[in-house]
This record gives structure tokens, C-alpha cells and sequence, in this order.
């Protein structure tokens, strides 16, 4: 029989075991990581707990030394659970729940000892108490089913959001790809537009220089050439008629032709430098141009983009920009048209895309 310090000792344990907060064991808020699934292991104990009071005079030292082990091993593991972080918890969470499930149903478990003692319990009880006992096994059966079936509906919205979670983030994922796409083209035109137009102020500059060249090569060919025949004297025409008779006014009018062509030749090639200068002014000042209006348009789109809130809304903005950038935009600086080319080029890049 059970004598005073064994009894005194098991019912000192059975006190903590009430004391303990089994809801900061369970942690239900967090959901299908919490251990919700070992509230049935105990309130099975509590019940035999409660049941083993009522016999617990009846009861060998060696059974109340087995319950004591066994409730004091089961009481530091909870608190040990109980005191464990968040992060914690979760992190050890199956390593924790196998180790209470083995102290409830190994085979020097709370259920084994049970079992073992069941007879002496069944001896001592009436037959209303059996079925009262039935009864709240029933009931916590019924209880632990309406949970389980509360942690399975959790666990699919859980599922459900966290695919919906997925798809915004891949959605999002994309409309982020599309922008880094659409400013890395805007940063790229904006800094060929700036090469373009670094290059037409070296062509203006060159233009400019020229020209002064040919107003100087101008000014002294005024000066300094005469375009009258009396310019050139008889003295000149009687030394060309010593190297031949009958040629000499030949001979002046073709050394006046050739200093006059060699002038001409000059200018022609001034000139013609100037028109290349400005021409490639010209070319470089329209590229800048367009290339300037293709950056515009995508920074307007993205702008356009950000307030537009239908993926309809924002393709149609794309297929404006992409016109806008592919066709032809007159800018003032070349009188060619190539309107039908451009185009052409859109509608396949379009059939492509």
C-alpha cells in the first residue's frame, strides 16, 4: 500500500501538472505548426489522473514512484516547451511532440501504468461512473474530430493564400522585369540621343570653321586676282610669243584658264567639306531627335503604366509606345520619307511578338 511520502510526493506532481498552461503548450495561433494535435493525449491524462485520485490509497510505492518519474519527466519537457521562442518552437516542434507522445504512450508510459492499475480501478467504481466515464471519452473524441477538422480547413486557406501569394508575387515579378526592360531602353536612347548631339556640335563646329576658311579663301582670290584681260600686260604676251609665234595669246589665255580653275577648284572643295558638315549636322541633329522622342515616349509609358490598373490597358499603352518608337517621326533635319519602311518593320516585329 501507498505509504505518506510516495503519496505525498505523486500528489505534489499531480498539483504542477494543474498549474501548467497547456494553451502556451499548443500555441494555436500558430496554426498547422502548432501542437494542437497533442491536446487529446492530454485530456486522456487528465482524465486518468483524475481517475488514479480516486484509488490512490490503494495504490503500491512502486506505482506511485513510476507515476512521479513519469509526471515529473512530462512536466519538464512542457515547460521547457512552454518557455521556448516563437522561432524556437517551430524549429523543434517534431522533436518536442515525439518526445510527450512518448511519455504518454511508450511502454513506461501515463496509458501503460494505466492499463496496469485499470483493474484495481474498475474494482473501486459503480457502473454509472463507467458510463459518465464513456461519456466525456466520447465527447473529447467528438471535441479532437470538430479540431482536426478546424486545422485541416486553416491549413488549405493557408495553402490557398500562399498560392495566391505565389502568383501576385510572380505577377508582380514580371510587371517589375518589364519596367527594368522599358527604363534600361529609355537610358539607352537618352544616351545614344547624347552622343548624337555631341556629334552634330562637332560637325556645326567644323561647319562654322569652314566657312570662314572659304570667306578668307574668297576675300584674298577678290584681292588679289584680276578678272579683266587689260590685267595682263602686252609684255607678258611678247615673251609667250618668243616660245611661239603664232601661239602666244594661246599660251595667256590658258595659263589665265588655269589660275582661274585652280581658284575654282579651291572653292569647289571648301565647299563641298561645307556641305558634308552640314549634311552629317543634319543627320546626327535628326537622330538626336528621334532618338530623343523614343526615350520620351517609353518615359510616358511607364508614367501611363503605373496609373493604368488592366493588363488590356497596359498592353495598349506597349503597342503605343513601340509605334511610336518604331515609326517614322519627321523632324525637320532630312527631307526623306521612309514612312513604308518603318512601318513594314513594326508589323513584323509585331507578327514576331
Amino acid at each position: 500500500m501507498a505509504d505518506n511520502n510516495s503519496l505525498s510526493d505523486f500528489l505534489t506532481q499531480i498539483k504542477i501538472w494543474n498549474s501548467l498552461d497547456f494553451n502556451k503548450l499548443y500555441r494555436r495561433d500558430l496554426g498547422t505548426m502548432s501542437l494542437i494535435d497533442l491536446e487529446p493525449f492530454i485530456n486522456e491524462a487528465n482524465i486518468i489522473f483524475e481517475n488514479i485520485l480516486k484509488i490512490k490509497d490503494e495504490l503500491s510505492i512502486n506505482t506511485l514512484h513510476q507515476l512521479s518519474s513519469v509526471l515529473r519527466k512530462a512536466i519538464s519537457n512542457i515547460e521547457n516547451v512552454i518557455a521556448l521562442q516563437d522561432n524556437d518552437f517551430i524549429l523543434n516542434r517534431e522533436n518536442n511532440r515525439n518526445q510527450l507522445s512518448r511519455i504518454f504512450i511508450s511502454a513506461d508510459g501515463i496509458k501503460e501504468i494505466w492499463l496496469r492499475i485499470f483493474p484495481i480501478y474498475t474494482s473501486k467504481i459503480t457502473f454509472a461512473e463507467l458510463e459518465n466515464r464513456i461519456l466525456r471519452l466520447s465527447e473529447l473524441e467528438e471535441k479532437s474530430k470538430k479540431e482536426l477538422e478546424e486545422i485541416s480547413a486553416i491549413r488549405y486557406t493557408i495553402e490557398k493564400e500562399k498560392q495566391e501569394v505565389e502568383e501576385s508575387n510572380r505577377i508582380f515579378k514580371q510587371e517589375l522585369d518589364k519596367r527594368a526592360s522599358l527604363l534600361t531602353q529609355e537610358s539607352y536612347f537618352n544616351e545614344i540621343a547624347h552622343k548624337y548631339r555631341n556629334a552634330s556640335y562637332r560637325w556645326i563646329l567644323a561647319g562654322g570653321v569652314t566657312s570662314i576658311f572659304l570667306f578668307v579663301i574668297i576675300y584674298f582670290i577678290f584681292k588679289n586676282f584680276c578678272f579683266e584681260s587689260s590685267c595682263f600686260n602686252n609684255d607678258k604676251l611678247l615673251e609667250y610669243n618668243k616660245v611661239c609665234i603664232d601661239c602666244g595669246k594661246m599660251i595667256l589665255y590658258l595659263e589665265i584658264f588655269k589660275a582661274v580653275f585652280f581658284r575654282l577648284f579651291v572653292l569647289s572643295i571648301i565647299t563641298y567639306i561645307l556641305g558634308i558638315c552640314v549634311k552629317n549636322y543634319h543627320i546626327n541633329m535628326h537622330n538626336y531627335t528621334v532618338n530623343t522622342h523614343k526615350a520620351n515616349s517609353l518615359s510616358a509609358a511607364l508614367l501611363m503604366i503605373e496609373k493604368s490598373f488592366t493588363d488590356p490597358g497596359k498592353d495598349q499603352i506597349l503597342n503605343l509606345a513601340a509605334n511610336a518608337i518604331f515609326s517614322h517621326q519627321p523632324t525637320g533635319f532630312n527631307n526623306k520619307d521612309p514612312e513604308n519602311l518603318t512601318m513594314n518593320i513594326f508589323e513584323e516585329l509585331k507578327k514576331k511578338v
